[in-house]
């Protein structure tokens, strides 16, 4: 339920390909919010469903293996604990580094003018990207 307000009602994000941007165009778009803020929603509709998915693997994998041979072919119950703190410090990394490291995009009009995505000029709200857009990234196709 979460995800489907988030990615529904509230910020609804269209990835601008080729361009390292995404447009904003939900109810909170386009009313002000800081960009930071937008992107740790986003990010929070994305990874607060992790843990829970990820437990129900590890859970999943003890009853598979637990007729096997071998050693180590259970987790003891402080073993999954870790790897569940661990997993979870992650995802709030992932949602503070959305966080951080957003920013308004700086040229959103050049984006929105291409004619492939006029479409969303007409229906307001922001571009935001996670690095400068028209700025080439680390990797290269060759």
């Amino acid at each position: 339920m979460v995800n489907e307000w988030i990615y529904c009602f509230l910020i609804r994000v269209y990835p601008l390909s080729p361009y390292p941007a995404l447009h904003c165009g939900g109810i909170l778009c386009g009313i002000g919010i800081h960009p930071q803020i937008l992107l740790t929603i986003l990010a929070t509709g994305v990874v607060i469903v992790n843990p829970s998915f990820e437990y129900l693997i590890l859970v999943m994998h003890q009853k598979l293996v637990i007729n096997t041979t071998g050693k180590g072919k259970t987790c003891t119950c402080r073993t999954q604990n870790v790897m569940m703190t661990s997993l979870s410090l992650l995802m709030i990394f992932n949602i503070a580094g959305f966080g951080f490291f957003g920013r308004l995009c700086a040229k959103p009009d050049e984006i929105l003018s291409r004619p492939e995505l006029a479409w969303l000029a007409a229906k307001g709200g922001e571009v935001f990207s996670l690095r400068g857009c028209g700025r080439s990234g680390k990797f290269r196709v060759w």
